[in-house]
């Protein structure tokens, strides 16, 4: 079963030899899977769709709750086969758009957007349920660890207490997990689409 956030605070305690909880806190491991989720994000986000009726429209004004990283698509769901639909997604303060280039929308069709959305786990900022994959249960965790050491080993508030040496050891303890951590999501990162910001008007 995916991991609660209880879950991996246990192992990430476990790989920094903390158990107990006596050099970090709950709190420092949460930040730490922060991290961790914030790169897995770039790499393997979650696949999503929304649907919603035509306006009539070229544009389309998504709600203030449509939380996504990218528009992968867009597509006229019919009776059959859906058709693909070139056009542009902006983001401003006000929340997602989504423009068609070519035609506009009859009223009353509906459309699908898919979209790349945050990674979640259950318990961690309210989330309900986790939508990490099990095959990457250990990668979150890997990467957190060695967030968690790194944030220790150059806290100036901990070096004050930190030897030398110990401090040397916890920050290539830390190297060694974040380097794994950026090793394994380079070995499964995924092709998505490139922010509408970054492409040409008219490229989809």
């Amino acid at each position: 079963m995916p991991l609660t956030i209880a879950q991996y605070r246990d192992r990430i305690a476990l790989m920094l030899d903390d158990t107990s909880l006596t050099r970090y806190t709950a709190n420092q491991l949460d930040m730490a899977v922060r991290q961790a989720l914030t790169e897995f994000d770039a790499h393997l986000p979650v696949k999503r769709t929304y649907i919603i009726d035509s306006t009539g429209t070229r544009a389309i004004t998504l709600p203030a709750d449509f939380a996504a990283l990218n528009v992968r698509s867009v597509e006229l769901d019919t009776t059959t086969d859906p058709i693909p639909l070139k056009f542009r997604a902006d983001y401003t303060d006000e929340g997602w758009e989504i423009t068609t280039i070519d035609q506009v929308i009859p009223l009353g069709n509906t459309i699908t957007i898919t979209y790349s959305a945050q990674n979640t786990i259950d318990g961690l900022d309210s989330a309900a349920g986790t939508t990490i994959p099990l095959a990457h249960t250990e990668t979150i965790a890997i990467g957190a660890t060695g967030f968690a050491a790194r944030s220790r080993a150059v806290s100036r508030a901990e070096s004050i207490n930190l030897q030398p040496s110990v401090q040397k050891q916890l920050s290539d303890m830390a190297n060694s997990y974040i380097m794994s951590f950026y090793q394994r999501l380079a070995q499964n990162r995924e092709s998505i689409p490139a922010a509408n910001w970054d492409m040409p008007e008219g490229t989809f």
